[in-house]
C-alpha cells in the first residue's frame, strides 16, 4: 500500500496538470468535468470488478487492473503530444517576442517555493482557497471512510449493503460532473462551489435530523450533486491563481498536498469526535467541516477567468436565469 501510493503520487498530479496545458482558461471547468466524468466511469468499472472478479480470484482482479494501467500508459505515450499543447505554444510565443529562450530558474518552482509565493501574496485568496479545500475534503473523506460503520450501527444494515449505499453519491457525481463544469463557466466557479457546499451541508443536516434508510438514500444523491459542483470547479480555481502557465503543475501539486493531508487526517479527526459523541452524529460532525469550508470560500476573491464586457453580461443573465 505504501509503495502503491508513492507511485500513484508520482503520476497523478502530472496527469491532471496536463489538461490545463492543453485547454484555455475559459474552458478548464468543462475540461475538468470531463476528467472527473471519466474518473467516475473508472470508479463504476472498479465497482464491477469488485463484484465480478474478486470473488473468483484476487490475483485475477489485480492482474486486470495492471493490464489496464499498462494500456493507459501506451495510450498516453502515443497520443498525448505535449509540444502541441496550448501552454507550450504560449511559452514559444513569449520566447519569440523576447528573442531568447526562457531559462529563469525561478520559473521552475518547487513545492516549497510555491508555498512561499502563496504566503507572500498580498491577496490571501489562494491560501483561503487551499484551506477551504482542506476542510471540505476532511468532511468528505471522513464520511466516505466511516459511513459503512454508521450504516451498520445506526441504520442496521449489513456491511455490504451499507457500503453499497455510497454508490448513490458516485452516480449522482457522475451524472452532474459535466453540468457542474458548464455551470461553473456560466455563473462563475466560486458561486458554483458555494451552491455545492450549501447542497452538501443541507443534505448532511437533513440526514442527521431524519435517520431513515429512505431519507439517507435521497440525501446521499443530493450530496453527490453538491460534491460535483464543488470538486469539478475547485482545482480549476487553483490553476487560475497560478501566476504563470509554468506554475500550473506545481499548483496542482499544492492542491493535492492539501487534499491528501485531509484524506489522511479526516477519518482520524472525525472518528475521534464520533467516539466521544456517538456514531449517530456522523452527518452533524462532517457538516461542521463543510461549514468551515464555506466560510473560507466567502474570503476567496480570485480564481475566475477575466471576462469581456459581453461575457460579463452573459454571466449576469445566466445567474438571473438560475
Amino acid at each position: 500500500m505504501l509503495f502503491f501510493n508513492i507511485f500513484m503520487a508520482s503520476y497523478r498530479s502530472q496527469a491532471v496538470a496536463l489538461m490545463p496545458d492543453f485547454i484555455k482558461p475559459v474552458n478548464r471547468s468543462k475540461g475538468n468535468a470531463i476528467i472527473n466524468f471519466m474518473g467516475g466511469v473508472g470508479a463504476l468499472i472498479a465497482f464491477i470488478f469488485n463484484k465480478a472478479l474478486v470473488p473468483i480470484s484476487l490475483v485475477l482482479a489485480f492482474l486486470a487492473v495492471a493490464i489496464i494501467m499498462v494500456v493507459s500508459l501506451v495510450v498516453l505515450l502515443f497520443t498525448v503530444k505535449e509540444k502541441e499543447s496550448y501552454s507550450y505554444k504560449l511559452i514559444l510565443e513569449l520566447e519569440e517576442k523576447e528573442g531568447h529562450k526562457i531559462k529563469d530558474k525561478k520559473e521552475r518552482p518547487n513545492l516549497i517555493e510555491s508555498f512561499k509565493d502563496i504566503l507572500s501574496e498580498e491577496d490571501k485568496s489562494t491560501l483561503f482557497m487551499l484551506f477551504a479545500i482542506f476542510f471540505w475534503f476532511i468532511g468528505y473523506q471522513a464520511l466516505e471512510a466511516l459511513y459503512t460503520v454508521y450504516g451498520m450501527d445506526v441504520l442496521g444494515l449489513e456491511r455490504g449493503d451499507a457500503g453499497f449505499m455510497l454508490l448513490y453519491v458516485a452516480l449522482a457525481f457522475l451524472l452532474f460532473a459535466l453540468p457542474a463544469g458548464i455551470l461553473g463557466s456560466r455563473i462563475g466557479r466560486r458561486l458554483t462551489i458555494k451552491i455545492g457546499l450549501v447542497l452538501f451541508i443541507s443534505a448532511l443536516l437533513i440526514g442527521f435530523a431524519v435517520q431513515t434508510i429512505a431519507v439517507i438514500t435521497v440525501i446521499l444523491v443530493i450530496a453527490g450533486v453538491g460534491w460535483a459542483f464543488i470538486n469539478i470547479n475547485s482545482i480549476v480555481i487553483v490553476w487560475e491563481m497560478a501566476r504563470t502557465e509554468r506554475k500550473i503543475g506545481t499548483y496542482t501539486g499544492v492542491y493535492y498536498f492539501f487534499s491528501f493531508m485531509a484524506a489522511i487526517l479526516g477519518p482520524f479527526m472525525v472518528g475521534s469526535l464520533i467516539d466521544l459523541l456517538g456514531n449517530v452524529t456522523l452527518f452533524l460532525v462532517c457538516s461542521f467541516f463543510f461549514i468551515v469550508a464555506l466560510v473560507f470560500m466567502f474570503l476567496v476573491r480570485r480564481g475566475e477567468v477575466e471576462l469581456t464586457k459581453e461575457q460579463k453580461l452573459a454571466k449576469e443573465k445566466a445567474i438571473q436565469e438560475l
